[in-house]
């Protein structure tokens, strides 16, 4: 067993070519076709007639690789079926050629998988607002510091209402690394209230054109679902718009980002924050989410929208049971299929305190932060939290391991 010191090496599918490099020093074009070889892609195409769903089988089947069909697919006893297709990098490729020649929609579907295949591995980005340009690097955890301006929120409720004490916790979280500051004027826990746009305008406005008074390079991001609340924070120097409703709730929210042209973060959730734990369920959660970014980055699109400018966010806890949200942070990596950098916020939240049995939220910083490296880690590009020198620190962990130490 040990006379040829073999061993299963633990390199992902990223640094297979450079880890053939160090042990075997072959060609370039060995180690590349070797190792897209060895990078597997299981790609789930959704609901196809099942005379395509067997078009796009065989036709897997011809260049190596493999797709699953539903059982009533094979014999056309079903009209519709998904299809989950593996292969390698060479096989999808050699697929996409294929079927090129297909009728109909069928000659569209290999530049589409292609397409996903560049989006999942896509780790740089350029956000674009106003005047000025917002870099998300590879191999970069980027960090938002929470500022809540309200008396309710579940966790700093009432902390940061005062103006002076909130501006010296901005020039702190900044101190200590925050990339983002999300300034939000109410409380969208659980079972929370609306409140009045007056008030949420008072509770916000003098607290954002102070911050880009006194710390002008900083990027501000507005917490609300209300237009009228956003218009006013990007006049007054926000730059991003953080709707928990991915432009949903506010039908006039769509056309601030035409006018003023700033990146936002679309959050799906499911029902409102007054109703959204009352039993939320889901066929299939995944896919389900998927498909609501999916529908809303179509929209932008169509509607001279730039959706390369627009951050997502599965919604931890808006909708979703303890289940749900393990479930998405394990499976976080596959909202990478649309190209766009993935926001998450776990911070403090009730399931890390289900899990530990810390019923406060503020003793749930050890937990929120091994979320944090785990969600990075599995695809996040920025981390919404309270507790910014803590992530700061620990994420840098997170990715100096990921490259292999600093630069």
């Amino acid at each position: 067993m040990h006379k040829f010191n073999s061993r299963i090496l633990s390199v992902d599918s990223g640094s297979l070519k450079d880890e053939i490099f160090i042990q075997v020093n072959p060609t370039e074009i060995g180690a590349a076709k070797v190792s897209n070889k060895g990078i597997f892609y299981n790609i789930l195409i959704q609901n196809v007639k099942s005379v395509v769903a067997n078009v796009i089988k065989q036709e897997m089947l011809s260049v190596g690789g493999d797709a699953a069909v539903a059982r009533g697919a094979l014999d056309i006893s079903v009209e519709r079926s998904n299809v989950v297709i593996v292969g390698n990098l060479k096989q999808l490729k050699l697929f996409a050629m294929k079927i090129k020649a297909q009728p109909f929609s069928m000659k569209f579907l290999g530049s589409e998988l292609l397409k996903i295949i560049d989006n999942f591995n896509k780790n740089s980005f350029i956000l674009k607002s106003k005047d000025r340009e917002i870099h998300l690097l590879p191999n970069k955890t980027y960090i938002m510091g929470i500022l809540n301006a309200t008396p309710d929120s579940f966790s700093d409720g009432g902390d940061f209402t005062n103006i002076d004490t909130a501006i010296k916790h901005v020039e702190q979280m900044l101190k200590d690394g925050a990339d983002f500051i999300d300034i939000g004027g109410e409380s969208t826990r659980p079972g929370a209230e609306n409140v009045s746009v007056d008030e949420e305008l008072r509770r916000v406005i003098p607290l954002i054109t102070l911050i880009k008074r006194e710390f002008p390079d900083s990027f501000v991001s507005i917490d609300t679902y209300k237009a009228k609340v956003a218009e006013e924070a990007l006049i007054h120097g926000a730059d991003i718009i953080n709707d928990i409703s991915a432009l949903k709730f506010d039908n006039n929210m769509f056309d601030l980002l035409i006018k003023y042209k700033v990146p936002a973060i679309l959050m799906h959730i499911k029902g409102t924050p007054s109703n959204m734990q009352v039993n939320p369920t889901y066929h299939n959660l995944i896919n389900e989410i998927s498909n609501y970014f999916r529908e809303i980055i179509l929209y932008v699109e169509d509607h001279g929208g730039d959706p390369s400018n627009l951050i997502i966010d599965p919604g931890i806890g808006f909708g979703k049971t303890f289940t749900h949200n393990l479930e998405i942070l394990n499976r976080l990596k596959e909202f990478k299929s649309f190209g766009l950098p993935i926001l998450i916020g776990t911070s403090r939240k009730s399931f890390i305190g289900k899990i530990l049995n810390r019923p406060t939220p503020k003793d749930r910083i050890n937990g929120s932060i091994a979320s944090a490296c785990i969600a990075s880690s599995n695809g996040a590009k920025i981390i919404r939290t309270h507790d910014v020198q803590q992530s700061v620190e620990a994420l840098k962990i997170v990715d100096s391991i990921r490259k292999e130490g600093i630069d």
